[in-house]
């Protein structure tokens, strides 16, 4: 008989260097919600070709001229997701530093000017100032999301929210060989929570280390796979990473992987 049970899905944050002074956390936040480059490129492609196609068109039909500035929206929303994608780090990391009692958070600073540097900033605080974790899922459409985040008021400064982890329940969660709940989601938040306060309080709890990003395209599509498909691992096989037998997933790991 075939054995059906699960191992318990594996949090995709977490410690992935630690010694007496300092460690390192990576975070789970998703580099932009257009999920990859395919879309915003397609986006940019389609927006163009209609302008160039219904602009000459405007002089025998002027009803066409509010078209323009909806495929002119269309063309900087698509180029602005387009160059966050590309732009912004695949791993943010949060030190904190036990002997100086300080958290250093690295920020993508951008904004809505397409053309302007985007630097990556690192904030620090110290670790008297996280207030508090909050634990929370959606509701209605986005039931199935959960955030784990540190709110940090430092003095003389507006209070501060950082994401430490943005989950999402895969769509094919039920073909995978791991677990998935939302309450198993929101206790690993509250672990890591406690294992960090350990951590800045001198206590040596054991953590298991998170692997570090590598640039391949497996590890590419399975860090995709993880939000969209399915909970799966870089060292699991091909036919483990899509256990349905489709080759609709291919198309979407071909599609949607590009430079994650």
């Amino acid at each position: 008989m075939k054995n059906n049970i699960k191992i318990k899905a594996p949090p995709l944050f977490g410690v992935t260097e630690v010694n007496d002074i300092y460690c390192d956390i990576s975070r789970n936040v998703p580099r932009s919600e257009w999920l990859g480059v395919t879309l915003p490129f397609a986006l940019v492609f389609v927006s163009l070709l209609g302008l160039f196609i219904i602009v000459p068109l405007v002089g025998y039909l002027q009803e066409l001229i509010f078209v323009v500035p909806i495929l002119i929206l269309l063309l900087y929303s698509a180029i602005h997701a387009l160059r966050l994608f590309i732009s912004k780090p695949k791993d943010m990391i949060i030190r904190l530093n036990r002997r100086q009692q300080k958290i250093y958070i690295q920020k993508h600073c951008h904004n809505h000017n397409i053309f302007a540097k985007w630097p990556v900033e690192t904030l620090v605080f110290d670790w008297s100032d996280v207030i508090r974790p909050s634990f929370r899922n959606g509701s209605g459409s986005a039931s199935s999301r959960t955030w784990y985040a540190w709110h940090i008021n430092p003095p003389d400064s507006p209070k501060v929210k950082i994401i430490i982890s943005d989950d999402n329940i895969p769509l094919f969660f039920y073909a995978s060989r791991y677990f998935i709940s939302i309450e198993d989601t929101i206790i690993s938040y509250a672990e890591s929570w406690q294992w960090c306060n350990d951590y800045m309080n001198g206590i040596n709890s054991p953590v298991t280390l998170l692997t570090q990003p590598r640039a391949t395209f497996k590890y590419c599509v399975t860090t995709l796979s993880n939000r969209l498909l399915s909970r799966v691992d870089d060292s699991d096989r091909w036919t483990t990473i899509f256990p349905i037998r489709n080759p609709f997933f291919w198309l979407i790991s071909f599609l949607l992987c590009q430079l994650y």
